[in-house]
């Protein structure tokens, strides 16, 4: 765990020459869990698993091989459902489809019709969607624009940068929760082996 939080504070002071947004410690999945509290947590599960795994198996490359399985597997999960931590913020926009701050984490978007219908991508609006080579942007503008003048919104679900911190300490606590349930169980199997 100490390794983990010192892992994270080399990071955190390399962070400067990170790009703004695209390797922002909140919006990038990667980047936030190299910073924080979340580096050790994933050791200190790294470890349970690994000690589990030793008293599962009592072979070294079968326990090598579930552990690196595992923490493949959990960090898929909690990728995954690290966005719905929180209830994700809610912002309608009726001119642009990007949000002005580069670090907030996207969860899902969509087009509101005039109606007030929320719809993945608009089918009978009016304006059709044309996608030439070398001019694919221009025409998504002129797409986007076309709906926004005829009344469409685009609505954006994220999560702002804000909650860095709860969703640092969500993600350590299930990890510690899970290295919890871990230890427990090679405690256990190591108590009733046989003499």
């Amino acid at each position: 765990m100490a390794g983990g939080l010192l892992l994270s504070l080399m990071v955190s002071l390399w962070r400067p020459v990170f790009r703004a947004g695209v390797d922002s410690t909140f919006g990038n999945i990667g980047v936030f869990n190299m910073v924080g509290v979340a580096p050790a947590a994933w050791w200190l599960y790294a470890f349970a698993l690994g000690t589990a795994a030793g008293t599962l198996f009592r072979r070294t490359l079968p326990a090598m091989a579930l552990v690196v399985a595992g923490v493949a597997m959990t960090m898929f999960t909690l990728f995954q459902l690290s966005d719905h931590y929180a209830e994700p913020a809610r912002t309608e926009l009726s001119g642009t489809v990007l949000l002005d701050d580069p670090d907030v984490r996207l969860v899902s978007a969509a087009w509101v019709e005039p109606s007030g219908r929320e719809v993945a991508e608009p089918v009978d609006s009016g304006c059709r969607r044309r996608v030439d080579m070398g001019q694919s942007n221009k025409n998504t503008e002129a797409w986007q624009a076309c709906l926004f003048g005829k009344g469409y919104r685009h609505v954006v679900y994220y999560q702002p940068p804000s909650r860095f911190w709860r969703f640092q300490w969500t993600e350590a606590g299930i990890l510690a929760l899970a290295s919890a349930a871990l230890g427990g169980l090679a405690v256990r199997r190591t108590l009733r082996r046989p003499g």
